[in-house]
């Protein structure tokens, strides 16, 4: 509710019309919704701006607030992009975009803090933690995200372990990479009603980051 709200204000904010050269054209590159003016506190922000019909040469940009941070401001073409660090979720920071040569503002933005969750893995689209086994076994990965947050760095899951307890004996079958593979769905297959699963040791990661263990999923399959 609280993202839809800002995303909500940016709107308002920043509808000033589509006129060639007058309009803005915003995205944080981590945002998994579009043309926001969104930016999170403590994690990866890459901002790109781009104005139709003017040349990226002619733009720079100024943050007029202490608590929005740009750095390593590059240009593609006519789209510049910026990395971004908020220090704060309390009020909107300003960024202005401006001719480089009259410094004349085009146009402020307003962008909006927040705060980034403890992220998750989750098998398939499941979110209960009581399941059907047929459900169960419609699930093909197992995906990283941050629960309830529009931020999105591409994290993946790279491996992890399934374990069950059963009819007397304990079952443990590692895996690599976000999928299911059919031994453990064969596994699923033959439980009783009632078995407790475990997806433990699970490992995230992305392009030049470090691993990160995640909190083990449980489900009790119906």
């Amino acid at each position: 509710m609280r993202q839809i709200i800002l995303l909500t204000l940016f709107a308002i904010l920043c509808k000033d019309g589509y006129a060639k050269g007058d309009s803005v054209f915003v995205r944080n590159l981590y945002c998994s919704k579009a043309d926001t003016a969104l930016v999170f506190e403590d994690g990866t922000n890459v901002i790109e701006i781009y104005i139709p019909g003017v040349k990226g040469s002619e733009i720079k940009l100024k943050s007029l607030d202490r608590s929005l941070r740009i750095a390593d401001i590059k240009l593609k073409g006519d789209t510049i992009t910026a990395w971004a660090m908020p220090y704060t979720t309390s009020h909107k920071m300003r960024l202005a975009v401006m001719n480089k040569k009259t410094n004349k503002v085009i146009k402020e933005i307003d962008f909006y803090g927040d705060k980034i969750p403890e992220p998750i893995a989750r098998v398939g689209n499941l979110k209960d933690s009581v399941v059907d086994k047929k459900d169960l076994l419609n699930q093909s990965a197992i995906f990283f995200e941050y629960p309830h947050s529009l931020y999105s760095y591409p994290y993946r899951i790279t491996e992890y372990r399934f374990t069950a307890h059963y009819s007397g004996k304990d079952i443990s079958l590692p895996a690599t990479g976000v999928f299911i593979p059919i031994e453990i769905k064969k596994i699923i297959k033959e439980m009783p009603s009632n078995t407790k699963v475990i997806f433990t040791d699970i490992v995230a990661s992305c392009p030049q980051c470090y691993q990160r263990p995640l909190r083990d999923i449980k489900i009790l399959v119906r």
